[in-house]
C-alpha cells in the first residue's frame, strides 16, 4: 500500500500515531512544485522568519540545484507535501568534492545534559551519471560552518567509502560506513531513523549516534502494535553505531545557533552527476516524537486509538 498525501487528514493521523507526542521540528515540503527551495519557510519548530537557505561549495558556476520536486511515499507511512530534491553536478576533477546544502534553524533545542535527539526522514536516491565512490548525501546538524565539510553530527543515508552504504557521526568525526551488506543507492524509498545521546553534555562525556535504513518491508514487518528500539535494533536494512568521547572544541552541543542541514556530495570527478530526494523530516526528544507509530501504554487506551487511525487509513 502506499502512503497518502493529502494536506489536512494525514497530518492529523501522524500525531494520532501516538497522544502527546511532541516533535521539536516537522517538514513535509509542502510547497510549489519545481519551485527554489531557498527561501521557504513552511513547516514548524524553525526559528522565526527563518527560511531554507541553498549554497554549494566546489562547483564553480556548475548546473546544481535544490528545488521542490514531487513527494515520496514509504507504505502506509502518512505523508504530505511534496519534496526536498538536490542535484549535485559535479565540476571539479580534483581538490574536493562538489557540495550541495539546504539549512535552516530550529527554534528549539534539547535541554539538560543527558537528552536524547531522534530525527527521521525518508530517502531516496535519484539519477547517478558517473560510477565513482566516495558520494554521500544525509542530514547533518551543523553551525554557521555549513559548507565547510565539517559538522557537528548527523546521519547519512548513502556515503562512499566504495561501498555506497549509510553511516553515522558523531562530533566532528569522519564519515562512518555502516557494517550492513545492502546498499541504498537503488532509486528505492528508504526511512532513515536516528538517535544521538548526550547531545548537551561536556565535552568529556561519551556520545552515541545509531541510525537505522528501513526498507518498506522492514517497516511492515515491525510497524503492527507500534514500533520500538528494540525492533530498529533487530529489524532494518542498515544500521551503524558510534560512540566518541569528544576532545575538539566544538563538541556535540545543539542550540538554536545551528542549522538541521540536508546535503549532497559528489567527489572531484568531472562531469559526474547524483541527485537525492529529502522528504517527511521529523525531530523530538524521544521515539514516540517523530512520527510514527510506537506503543501505547495499556492504561492510555493508545492501542485503540492506533487501530482507529489504521482503519481510517485502509478506508
Amino acid at each position: 500500500m502506499q502512503g497518502c498525501r493529502l494536506a489536512v487528514s494525514c497530518s492529523v493521523l501522524i500525531f494520532a500515531f501516538r497522544a502527546g507526542a511532541s516533535p521539536m521540528v516537522v517538514e513535509h515540503f509542502d510547497y510549489t512544485l519545481n519551485a527554489a527551495i531557498a527561501g521557504q519557510s513552511g513547516g514548524s519548530g524553525f526559528f522565526a522568519g527563518n527560511a531554507w537557505s541553498y549554497s554549494e561549495l566546489g562547483t564553480n558556476g556548475s548546473t546544481s540545484t535544490g528545488t521542490i520536486a514531487a513527494g515520496l511515499t514509504f507504505s502506509d507511512l502518512p505523508v504530505t507535501g511534496n519534496s526536498a530534491l538536490l542535484s549535485v553536478v559535479s565540476s571539479s576533477s580534483a581538490g574536493f568534492g562538489d557540495t550541495v546544502n539546504i539549512r535552516r534553524r530550529p527554534a528549539a533545542v534539547p535541554n539538560g545534559t543527558s537528552d536524547a535527539f531522534w530525527t527521521r526522514y525518508l530517502f531516496r536516491e535519484g539519477t547517478n551519471r558517473g560510477n565513482v565512490d566516495l558520494f554521500g548525501a544525509g542530514l547533518t546538524i551543523d553551525d554557521v560552518e555549513t559548507v565547510s565539510g565539517y559538522h557537528k553530527f548527523g546521519s547519512w543515508a548513502i556515503s562512499g567509502n566504495a561501498n555506497d552504504h549509510g553511516g553515522v557521526n558523531v562530533d566532528s568525526s569522519i564519515l562512518a560506513a555502516a557494517s550492513a551488506t545492502n546498499s541504498l543507492s537503488d532509486s528505492n524509498t528508504y526511512l532513515l531513523i536516528a538517535k544521538f545521546t548526550n547531545v548537551n553534555a561536556a565535552s568529556t562525556v561519551a556520545r552515541v549516534g545509531t541510525f537505522w535504513a528501513l526498507s518498506e518491508a522492514d517497516y511492515n514487518a515491525i510497524k503492527s502494535g507500534g514500533i520500538t528500539e528494540a525492533e530498529l535494533d533487530s529489524t532494518h536494512s542498515q544500521t551503524q553505531t558510534e560512540t566518541v568521547l569528544p576532545t575538539v572544541p566544538q563538541p556535540l552541543n545543539f542550540s538554536t545557533s545551528d542549522f538541521y542541514d540536508f546535503r549532497g556530495i559528489r567527489p572531484a570527478v568531472a562531469n559526474a552527476f547524483e541527485s537525492y530526494y529529502f522528504d517527511e523530516l521529523y525531530s523530538g526528544t524521544s521515539l514516540a516524537d517523530i512520527g510514527l507509530p510506537v506503543p501505547e501504554p495499556a492504561s492510555v487506551g493508545g492501542a485503540g486509538i492506533f487501530a482507529i487511525a489504521r482503519r481510517r487509513r485502509r478506508a
